[in-house]
């Protein structure tokens, strides 16, 4: 059986099936906003363990880029695992999942009851930074809109940050009053976020994919660790986590 050892910034060893062979270690770098499902996902299959690592899509990207490869990357945007393919870095990418965007606030917010409500004098708002997935989402759907709400919004602005969970940490904390995140974020907060829906006209349809990494010496674990991710369980928690089915 494979041993599979990610990177260190999940908390304890997790586990996923299909792998066989000898004790070797296989590295998985995942997108912050997928941590909840990938790591209860990797506790579904008992054949080998696995830790895993997390952090914004475009650092995994970069890190990839430097040559710090991960045997697998697991990303929020289908994007960019596609510009890696293009690279010549990563192998074809498969959606897994999808996301979509709603506008985050604290429960029991008042101030804050629609999407145009983000134009209003003195909200203030966080969204990701623009190179991230989040952020570039964000950056989509304001550009659809009319100049001048776009420009109200725009500088209701208080904070981009560095990924999903640093912008969900800013409404948690009252920072900011609202965020455009992704719906699995608000699921994830426990009750302590609620969701504003963003009309469906603006809101891009997100897609999560997983590639495995050029120059992995164990190719056939890390496909048999992005197959486990579109099988029944796996689909099961991820929806549970707040994301819908890959199509």
């Amino acid at each position: 059986m494979y041993r599979l050892r990610a990177l260190v910034l999940a908390s304890s060893a997790v586990v996923i099936s299909g792998c066989g062979g000898s004790d070797s270690s296989l590295t998985v770098s995942a997108a912050t906003s997928l941590k909840a499902p990938i790591t209860a996902i990797s506790t579904l299959y008992p054949n080998t363990a696995v830790k895993l690592e997390f952090s914004g899509s475009d650092a995994i990207a970069t890190a990839i880029r430097s040559g710090r490869n991960p045997d697998v990357f697991v990303s929020a945007s289908l994007k960019i695992p596609k510009k890696l393919a293009t690279e010549g870095l990563v192998g074809k990418p498969v959606v897994f999942a999808r996301n979509r965007l709603v506008v985050a606030v604290r429960s029991g917010t008042t101030n804050i009851g629609s999407f145009n409500e983000l134009a209003k004098p003195g909200i203030r708002l966080a969204l990701g930074s623009p190179s991230v997935p989040i952020g570039a989402y964000a950056d989509t759907i304001l550009g659809k809109l009319p100049t001048a709400e776009a420009v109200a919004i725009r500088a209701n602005v208080k904070t981009r940050e560095p990924d999903a969970a640093s912008v969900a940490a800013k409404v948690n904390a009252g920072v900011v009053d609202a965020a455009i995140l992704y719906a699995s974020d608000v699921t994830a907060s426990n009750g302590r976020l609620r969701a504003i829906v963003i009309p469906s006209f603006l809101n891009p349809l997100t897609k999560c994919a997983a590639v495995v990494v050029n120059g992995t010496k164990y190719p056939l674990a890390a496909a048999a660790f992005i197959k486990s991710l579109l099988l029944p369980r796996s689909q099961q928690a991820l929806q549970a986590a707040g994301f819908l089915p890959p199509s």
